[in-house]
């Protein structure tokens, strides 16, 4: 059976609509802010300049953010593919427990709002030499995990990814996935 193949990438069209906002209204305040007097002039620069500079620092990230990443699972485990970063790969015995889980964040008073959706594909080792075979996955260790030692690879606000990922583990974890873990609901810094 062919592994299943699920690409990462962020959308460019979404990023480049907010910098050049941020980029257009920055310029147009710290342009008015250089030609007003005054009082007239303080306060378009202190607002634009943070835009300015906000713009260009998602100009400057999008390379790095929306670069062409996949995820496979297949009949020998996991594997994430980042020809430009971090790559790695798991194999089904490493892990003994894999879980993908979801949870959204909703402000107090935005009822009408639409939820901000968060997944991550979280697992637990099988055994204490795993950070020793992977060093390459310590940035994931704990931070990203509802666990005791375990990991926790972010896969952001991605939940067109859960139905055929969810598929692809069943297909091919057998008894080490667990499913899909629903969390509900997050508030505070512990949503990312």
């Amino acid at each position: 059976m062919p592994p299943v193949v699920l690409p990462l990438t962020s959308s460019r069209t979404k990023f480049v609509a907010v910098a050049v906002l941020c980029v257009v209204l920055g310029a147009l305040a710290v342009i008015g802010g250089i030609f007003g007097k005054g009082a007239s002039m303080v306060v378009p620069l202190v607002v634009g300049t943070p835009f300015l500079l906000l713009g260009i620092g998602f100009f400057v990230a999008m390379p790095r953010i929306t670069r062409p990443r996949t995820l496979v699972v297949g009949a020998d485990g996991i594997q994430c593919v980042d020809p430009r970063g971090l790559s790695w790969a798991i194999g089904w015995r490493e892990l003994g427990r894999c879980v993908l889980t979801t949870a959204y964040h909703q402000g107090v008073g935005q009822v009408y709002q639409p939820k901000t959706w968060r997944v991550r594909l979280e697992w637990l080792p099988a055994d204490p030499g795993f950070p020793l075979r992977h060093p390459e996955l310590a940035p994931f260790a704990g931070r990203f995990s509802n666990w005791a030692g375990g990991y926790g690879f972010p896969l952001g606000p991605r939940l067109e990814l859960v139905g055929p990922l969810d598929l692809a583990l069943r297909q091919f974890g057998g008894p080490v996935y667990g499913g899909v873990v629903e969390l509900g609901r997050q508030v505070g810094f512990g949503y990312v």
